[in-house]
């Protein structure tokens, strides 16, 4: 088996150096060749404040950081951590060469990379968010949008924080695009969740990472084995999502990453607990994952198809249904809604035929149902969906809802989350992510 070529960024930033340990956990001394890349970039200091609007060009009002002596010694200095660290892993057995590039840490690092023939790209990143990430950027960031390569990236971890800035970590960061996360263990239903995850992302335009959960009960070589198996499934998406390894309790690991990284739609199949369950079967750790996620939630099942939506509607809540609907135009799907009112006495589900010249009078005499239609039909007609989309009726929720999917061959049921007040256990929303047998997307607006 060929080796993989994978170039480690290094003195990029202070943390750098820990995505050694990972590089090291994932690939073997005997299944990967190394290049070491660090970049002395020989900035600029400004001399005044808001420069920009002199429109003067940068060599007439900043100077450079470093003297000749500091540069060269700045250089020395570089080429002497990489030859230690190449000379460490030579050691544990690995094929290492080292790179000192010039200029721009992004520029010089994509220029680099892309004449090359790397198979990943690896480097530790702050991740940075808020005020911070707005004005200093991140590199890793900038080399998502440029790399072609694949890349593996690993979020530094503080030892221990204040208070005051655990409490500013914790706070929602703005979000420059649309982020979409899955996350594997390997099981079979959990790499649909993947495929499913980049073919929304692309229609979307959006970023996709993968998380790659790894038992550590099971060992470094099934750690690697595990990463090199998502690595080739990640080869049939376009963009390459972004591999991301979590080492520990999926639930626990994935909500701590999700805690640092909000995401606007998680993917999730069913992990290796879910066994030999049936297709509507969730398993217990995709089951925790989706109660406890704060973002809006899309669970797999069966072979992940998306051509067509129901909707359901409970609660009239126009976002939620804007938001769908959005979602079936990006992904090409045909949509349909079905709203659910409060039972009328009967036990069983009371569908309502719309072309019936009774359906008039039924709406005459319930006005919060004819409130219902004619605000859901507006919506529809705006975004150019027939009338005949729309189902309406009577009765128990879930059984309506389960009932309707047993007659027509959906895919996907839409719904939103609980509302206000409201526990998610036993909730319409869970009830129908464990019973239907098609995938479900819950929407948190």
């Amino acid at each position: 088996m060929s080796r993989r070529r994978i170039a480690v960024l290094l003195e990029v930033s202070e943390i750098s150096g820990e995505i050694l340990p990972v590089v090291r956990r994932l690939f073997p001394a005997d299944q990967a060749e190394l290049t070491l890349i660090a970049v002395a970039q020989r900035n600029l200091s400004p001399m005044v404040t808001e420069a920009y609007l002199t429109g003067m060009p940068p060599s007439l009002y900043a100077s450079p950081i470093y003297t000749e002596d500091e540069w060269e010694s700045h250089l020395q200095e570089l080429q002497e951590v990489l030859h230690q660290t190449a000379q460490q892993l030579r050691v544990a057995g690995y094929t290492v060469q080292t790179v000192l590039l010039k200029g721009d840490k992004v520029q010089a690092i994509v220029d680099y990379v892309e004449k090359r023939p790397f198979d990943l790209i690896a480097m530790a990143t702050y991740g940075r968010k808020g005020l911070s990430r707005l004005v200093y950027g991140s590199v890793a960031e900038r080399l998502l949008r440029m790399l072609t390569a694949p890349m593996l990236l690993f979020r530094h971890q503080p030892e221990s924080v204040t208070a005051d800035v655990a409490q500013q970590a914790a706070a929602p960061a703005p979000k420059a695009a649309f982020t979409v996360v899955t996350a594997t263990d390997g099981a079979q239903h959990s790499r649909t969740a993947v495929l499913v995850a980049g073919k929304i992302a692309r229609a979307l335009g959006a970023r996709c990472t993968v998380l790659v959960t790894a038992n550590e009960q099971q060992g470094a070589a099934a750690d690697q084995q595990l990463m090199r198996a998502i690595d080739e499934l990640a080869r049939e998406i376009e963009p390459r999502p972004t591999l991301t390894p979590l080492v520990g309790a999926p639930d626990e690991t994935i909500a701590r990453y999700l805690e640092n990284n909000p995401a606007d739609l998680l993917v999730l199949g069913a992990f290796r607990d879910r066994g030999s369950g049936g297709v509507e079967d969730l398993g217990a750790t995709a089951r925790r994952v989706f109660e406890a996620a704060r973002t809006s939630v899309l669970v797999v099942k069966g072979e992940g198809r998306l051509a067509r939506m129901l909707v359901c509607v409970t609660d009239y809540a126009t976002s939620m249904l804007d938001e769908a609907l959005q979602y079936a135009q990006a992904l090409d799907a045909r949509v349909e809604v079905a709203y659910v009112a409060p039972p009328k006495g009967a036990d069983q589900p009371q569908w309502l035929d719309t072309t019936s010249p009774n359906f008039g009078a039924v709406l005459e005499q319930d006005r919060q149902l004819a409130g219902a239609w004619q605000r859901i039909q507006a919506r529809l007609n705006d975004r150019g969906v027939a009338a005949e989309a729309l189902h309406i009726g009577y009765g128990n929720p879930v059984n309506a809802i389960l009932q309707l999917t047993q007659q027509q061959p959906y895919d996907l049921l839409v719904t939103g989350v609980p509302g206000p007040g409201r526990t998610f256990a036993d909730s319409f929303v869970d009830q129908l992510a464990r019973q239907s047998m098609q995938s479900v997307l819950v929407i948190r607006v």
